[in-house]
């Protein structure tokens, strides 16, 4: 083994399991951190703080995108401030932004976004190998809606938290002004990230984005009653749901749907999040024309909310045809979860 590899090897390690003390003991040079580890092999993230997950990690990626996958914001911070890591290079076609809307951990995805590269290039896309011509993008939100990422959701959504970390490479004169991620962007298999919402069965989701301007219409599917079909039919396929499991669940997303009777729910959501509370009375065209609350900025929503909110995530269900089984593993693809059997189906497609 080469000493190039010897120094990887306790690099890896070292954000997998050590402490900051130990990373910087190591004094990763500024060439050293944008370099992709151990090409050869297959590395597991170990997560800080969510310690009985296990996330996807891309073939070959760089030292801040295993601190990201890892949870180690206290390594992802000090690359940031000392280190000036090249933000925009990706590895499976991820950058370390991509992938932290895959942890359950927001403190890297705060650091990250404080970042202006990021928020400049906040629709890059991720990507995916394509055998055909792609006619759109899979980008950050598709992710993060697949994950249930309530917290990133929100942020990209709504409006990022204050730069910290400017962009030196910007060349433009001209003020820099944040663009938010497209509500309906349609990823590269055809899917907005309320289509993946309604298949996932999340309805706190689907709340979320259609208070975003989130539409029914979709390039694949003419209008709301395509996912309710969708929905019930997924809904009928399960033996593990009661009948009347069932009819709750689907008049529920069928109220969530209809835009003239939501009004009630979202309160609750945007409530619990910190946005402002809807008038019960207001006109149905003042509807897309609600402003965000001025009230808390994104990296600061109280973090006991979104937990709460995220506990109320429906689990995922298996995406393989009339597969009723759980889907645990997230293929980042196309986006969707499957179980083990769906999976291996899938990659070889």
């Amino acid at each position: 083994m080469s000493s190039e590899s010897r120094f990887q090897q306790r690099l890896v390690e070292t954000i997998k399991t050590g402490k900051l003390e130990d990373f910087i003991a190591l004094k990763v040079s500024k060439n050293e951190i944008n370099t992709k580890l151990l090409p050869t092999e297959n590395i597991i993230p170990v997560p800080k703080y969510s310690t009985k997950d296990t996330y996807f990690c891309p073939k070959e990626p760089t030292p801040l995108m295993l601190a990201v996958l890892c949870e180690r914001d206290d390594i992802v911070k000090y690359i940031l401030d000392n280190l000036e890591p090249k933000l925009e290079i990706k590895s499976n076609g991820f950058n370390a932004f991509h992938l932290s809307v895959l942890t359950k951990d927001h403190k890297c995805f705060d650091l990250l976004f404080s970042c202006q590269y990021y928020q400049e290039h906040v629709d890059e896309p991720i990507e995916i190998p394509a055998q055909t011509k792609k006619e759109f993008e899979t980008i950050i939100i598709h992710p993060a809606v697949s994950c249930s990422n309530y917290y990133a959701v929100l942020a990209l959504l709504s409006r990022p938290p204050e730069i910290k970390y400017p962009d030196k490479s910007r060349t433009s004169d001209e003020p820099f002004v944040y663009k938010s991620v497209d509500v309906n962007a349609v990823s590269q298999t055809g899917s907005t990230p309320l289509k993946i919402s309604v298949h996932c069965r999340n309805t706190d989701m689907v709340c979320i984005l259609k208070f975003f301007g989130a539409s029914n219409t979709e390039p694949k599917e003419s209008n709301a009653q395509d996912y309710l079909d969708m929905l019930v039919n997924k809904l009928k396929e399960s033996n593990s749901q009661s009948k009347e499991k069932q009819l709750q669940e689907y008049e529920q997303i069928q109220k969530y749907m209809n835009e003239k009777d939501i009004y009630s729910d979202l309160n609750r959501i945007k409530i619990q999040c910190g946005f402002k509370q809807l008038d019960m009375d207001e006109e149905e065209e003042d509807y897309n024309d609600i402003p965000v609350a001025a009230a808390p900025t994104v990296n600061k929503y109280n973090e006991n909310i979104v937990q709460s909110i995220a506990k109320s995530a429906k689990s995922h269900i298996c995406h393989g045809n009339n597969c009723n089984r759980e889907g645990t593993i997230l293929y980042d693809v196309d986006g969707f979860y499957y179980c083990q059997v769906c999976y291996e189906k899938a990659k070889k497609r």
